[in-house]
């Protein structure tokens, strides 16, 4: 081979190795943008069941009270009415 020729041949694996590297570090970049994206949805929506969850339970705990406070009794009494004697 004649001495430009080798040459080139040494300038294009040099390009091709600098080439290679760039593709992995991209490659490695997205990879972990990547996960960190599928972790940041995954916290975004751990946040939003815990707050819903949160959101349901205290409206569970308040529930009984209220139903409480509007139940009637189950047998109204009449003004002026006996219990019957049985």
């Amino acid at each position: 081979m004649s001495d430009k020729l080798r040459r080139l041949v040494d300038v294009l694996q040099g390009e091709l190795t600098v080439r290679e590297i760039g593709r992995k570090i991209t490659s490695d970049t997205e990879q972990r943008l990547s996960k960190k994206q599928r972790e940041f949805i995954l916290r975004e929506q751990a946040k939003t069941i815990q707050k819903s969850s949160a959101r349901k339970a205290t409206t569970t705990a308040r529930w009984p009270s209220c139903v409480a406070a509007s139940r009637r009794p189950a047998s109204p009494r009449r003004r002026g009415a006996r219990p019957s004697a049985s």
